[in-house]
């Protein structure tokens, strides 16, 4: 559930970091960003960080987006897996 609500600022990073180098198109700058250049996607960096697989993210993404507060908390605390959550 950490990995997937930290997927939001990786996500956020991704796109600030396409809209900053957006090419050379005229009238586009590109601006210089203090990130990290990350490749790949979100939802793995978010699982790395920690310590998940990029399933499991997507199982919490899952969760969070379409659960109701009671299966979000119980998963929160530990009392029901992500996976099971998820389906």
């Amino acid at each position: 559930m950490v990995a997937a609500r930290a997927r939001e600022i990786y996500d956020r990073q991704a796109k600030e970091r396409q809209k900053n180098h957006g090419g050379t198109a005229p009238g586009k700058k590109s601006l210089p960003v203090n990130l990290p250049e990350l490749k790949g996607d979100a939802r793995d960096h978010a699982a790395k960080a920690v310590g998940v697989s990029g399933k499991t993210v997507d199982y919490a993404t899952k969760v969070l987006k379409t659960a109701t507060p009671e299966v979000i908390k119980a998963v929160d605390e530990g009392r029901m897996a992500v996976s099971t959550a998820a389906r």
